[in-house]
């Protein structure tokens, strides 16, 4: 009976371990870019659009910026690729990647398209801040 209720008891702390593990999951956050210190000039922008390129220069995330005051603010979200694999979109599910990618923000000032990338972008954790000063216009 001793050993009966020894191993019943270590099944159920095996079991709030292996759960314990499953709802974690182990996996990264979701993320978030921040664009902080935007000059006046771009803040009349009709449109931001916060990006993630790959080291293949493919988009892998996409955000729709929130502009408050000299600040932008995107939720990132995994980029759906069209067949041809030359359109793309932002897709529902929230992106989670982590590494050294290339970041940037796309604007729209009146009918003029600019957009501004930072090469070397590292993000780990669940909101990346990036100064517009680190962003280059391409």
């Amino acid at each position: 009976m001793k050993n009966h209720i020894k191993w019943v008891g270590i099944i159920a702390l095996l079991a709030v371990i292996g759960l314990s593990f499953a709802a974690c999951g182990g996996s990264e956050p979701e993320k978030t870019i921040i664009i902080t210190g935007i000059p006046a000039e771009y803040l009349t922008s009709s449109f931001y659009s916060i990006f993630v390129d790959g080291a293949d220069g493919k988009c892998l995330a996409l955000g729709t910026g929130q502009l408050s005051g000299s600040t932008v603010t995107g939720d990132m979200y995994i980029t759906e690729w069209a067949a041809d694999g030359r359109s793309y979109r932002k897709g529902s599910d929230r992106w989670t990647g982590k590494g050294t990618f290339v970041a940037g923000v796309n604007l729209m000032i009146g009918e003029n398209f600019k957009t501004f990338k930072a090469r070397n972008t590292k993000i780990t954790n669940a909101v990346t801040t990036i100064p517009f000063s680190q962003l280059q216009l391409q």
